[in-house]
């Protein structure tokens, strides 16, 4: 997604991550067994790959099994 966005530009998003607490864990894996959900990952995990995608200012806000995410893509100075 960071790559189709405009130099500059804010990628803002939601996600559902795992261990964010037993109960939350719970449901991932039950939702994930129906097919519902696909592979999840961490916050940390979420972080790091947005700053590996080419993003700066990347922030995350975790709420239960929900992260809030946005990050924004390093400008071109050419």
């Amino acid at each position: 997604m960071a790559r189709v966005l405009r130099p500059g530009g804010v990628l803002r998003g939601t996600t559902v991550v795992k261990r964010a607490g037993l109960r939350q864990d719970a449901f991932v894996r039950l939702y994930q067994a129906a097919g519902v959900f696909g592979p999840s990952f961490t916050p940390d995990e979420l972080e790091t790959w947005l700053a590996d995608a080419g993003t700066l200012d990347v922030s995350t806000r975790t709420d239960g099994a929900l992260t809030y995410f946005s990050a924004q893509r390093k400008p071109d100075h050419t």
